[in-house]
């Protein structure tokens, strides 16, 4: 009987190592599904800041190329400003100089149709200063949406940073917080030095 009963109470405390070493198993199996979670998380989240670095490099470029862009149409305007300028001086001479010849003749008729071809230059002058001024507009418009994209998509990969190494963090603590499971498994033993 003596036999027997310590036998049973043999059996009974063997059941309940093997429960308990049952769920430290799924609990250790558990760690593991979420630390190859986490690190799937990590190189999903790394091609993902690869991939929007990338996108910033190019939004910068784009806006670098604008600017130079920008720069070439400032000069230009500001060449046909002073053309327009020369322009307006060589009409008002030739208003000036027809007043004083008074009556019509050979010279006058021909300054006439100097002032007319310096008009329609003035006119075409005009009309490609304002359409250097548009395509200006549209190129700042452009600059600042670019900008505006960049902005967002740096706004974007730090907040994913943060996501990323706040669960990192967490990973770190819950693994930390249990050593003994972990010296016991080499795949957390190798997550712990991943993550650092």
């Amino acid at each position: 009987c003596g036999l027997q009963v310590e036998q049973q109470t043999s059996h009974s405390r063997h059941r309940a190592e093997v429960l308990e070493l049952k769920q430290e198993l799924h609990r250790m199996n558990n760690l593991v599904e979420r630390g190859n979670q986490a690190l799937q998380q990590k190189a999903q989240d790394e091609k993902t800041l690869t991939k929007l670095l990338a996108d910033v490099q190019e939004a910068q470029e784009i806006l670098s190329k604008h600017k130079s862009e920008n720069n070439e149409l400032r000069k230009e305007v500001m060449e046909l400003r002073r053309s327009l300028q020369h322009s307006r001086v060589e009409a008002q001479f030739l208003r000036e100089e027809l007043r004083k010849a008074g009556e019509p003749s050979a010279g006058p008729v021909h300054h006439m149709e100097e002032k007319i071809q310096l008009l329609k230059e003035v006119e075409r002058l005009k009309a490609s200063l304002q359409e250097a001024e548009q395509a200006k507009v549209r190129l700042l418009e452009r600059a600042k949406r670019h900008q505006n994209i960049h902005q967002t998509n740096q706004q974007k990969t730090e907040n994913e940073l943060q996501i990323l190494n706040h669960m990192i963090n967490k990973v770190r603590e819950t693994l930390l917080s249990l050593p003994e499971v972990v010296k016991r498994c080499e795949q957390l033993q190798q997550l712990v030095e991943y993550i650092g």
